[in-house]
């Protein structure tokens, strides 16, 4: 499948029009980025509230951990890598240990374990 190319600029118009479409419906429209690909993008500040990023290539860029990524419609490949980037983070509680054993199992499909080093 052939992933959706957005420059900058058209990627801020398209947020943009997300961000008004949040405030009012009748603004706007709501983000559609199924199969995008976003590698590299700057998410940081996004709102990305009931945006569409199933399918989407996320790899590499900053994806927001904030409010503002409620809502938001991800496809299990993205689920997988987050859960995979969670089993990598340095923590020795038991409950992170807990945590951890818990999201392996998925981690394990992320199309990145094996360059994080879970495989």
């Amino acid at each position: 499948m052939e992933l959706k190319k957005f420059t900058k600029a058209e990627l801020r118009i398209k947020l943009e029009s997300h961000w008004k479409w949040l405030g009012k419906k009748s603004e706007g429209e709501r983000a559609d980025l199924r199969s995008a690909n976003l590698s590299f993008a700057d998410l940081r500040s996004a709102n990305l509230r009931f945006a569409d990023l199933s399918s989407a290539n996320l790899d590499f860029s900053a994806y927001p951990l904030w409010c503002g990524t409620k809502n938001v419609k991800l496809d299990l490949k993205i689920i997988y890598q987050l859960c995979a980037h969670i089993c990598v983070v340095d923590n020795d509680s038991k409950e992170f240990a807990e945590i951890k054993e818990k999201l392996m199992v998925h981690a394990l499909k992320s199309h990145r374990a094996q360059d994080l080093g879970l495989e």
